[in-house]
């Protein structure tokens, strides 16, 4: 019933890699190796070092 509607098409979508962003601070990463597992994304911020 719903493929006989112009604007209805079926899609596949294949992982590959995945950034997944849920706010401020909250990232996680995938890829299609490891698709259950998703793994925070943190910051490496650069040190300063002061003599």
């Amino acid at each position: 019933m719903m493929f006989g509607f112009g604007d209805f098409s079926l899609w596949e979508l294949r992982l590959e890699d995945v950034h997944f962003v849920l706010g401020f601070g909250q990232a996680f990463v995938s890829t299609a190796a490891t698709s259950s597992k998703w793994v925070h994304q943190k910051v490496e911020r650069p040190t300063t070092r002061r003599d």
